[in-house]
């Protein structure tokens, strides 16, 4: 008889512990925000240098990249970076033999300065429900960042930090 008084203690104990350590539904542990908030920190650690327009730009080097082999009779000449590895999420960073035409009708520009202190003008829109942005340097270099607009809020800080990046050699610097 104590041995089945026992156990049945023993249950009613280990069922008041665990009813005790669950949550109520819709809850979360103290801690869960602090964890979710937490980014986790990208760094550029990878650089892409292009000899043909002579530039540099730096990347995750966690993201795939893909440099351009276009033929030389091609006027631009790249790398792809695939943002988190999605290859509908990316950046194309190339230089061009003749000046770019980026059309801003409906898009918002903005000034951004690289690292080195060259200006370039950042034309952004939506289209299509996806972030469109073009990123131009001297009529000659340019960017083009489409991404979900998710994706874009998620690594704004990120494109940003690799866009100022950009490198030029001295002649093209203005």
């Amino acid at each position: 008889m104590n041995c089945r008084r026992i156990a049945i203690n023993g249950c009613l104990f280990l069922a008041i512990l665990l009813a005790g350590c669950s949550l109520p539904p819709g809850s979360e542990p103290v801690n869960s925000r602090a964890l979710d908030s937490r980014q986790e920190k990208i760094v550029l650690d990878k650089t892409y240098q292009d000899n043909r327009y002579h530039f540099q730009v730096s990347y995750p080097g966690k993201w795939p990249s893909k440099v351009d082999d276009n033929s030389l009779s091609d006027p631009l000449h790249g790398i792809y970076i695939y943002i988190d590895g999605n290859k509908d999420d990316f950046i194309y960073v190339y230089g061009s033999v003749s000046e770019l035409g980026i059309p801003d009708n409906g898009m918002i520009k903005s000034e951004l300065v690289t690292d080195d202190g060259v200006k370039g003008v950042l034309y952004s829109r939506t289209l299509d429900g996806r972030s469109d942005q073009h990123f131009v340097i001297n009529e000659r270099y340019c960017a083009h960042i489409q991404t979900t607009k998710v994706v874009n809020k998620k690594y704004h800080e990120v494109i940003v930090e690799i866009l100022k990046s950009l490198k030029f050699s001295t002649t093209d610097k203005k």
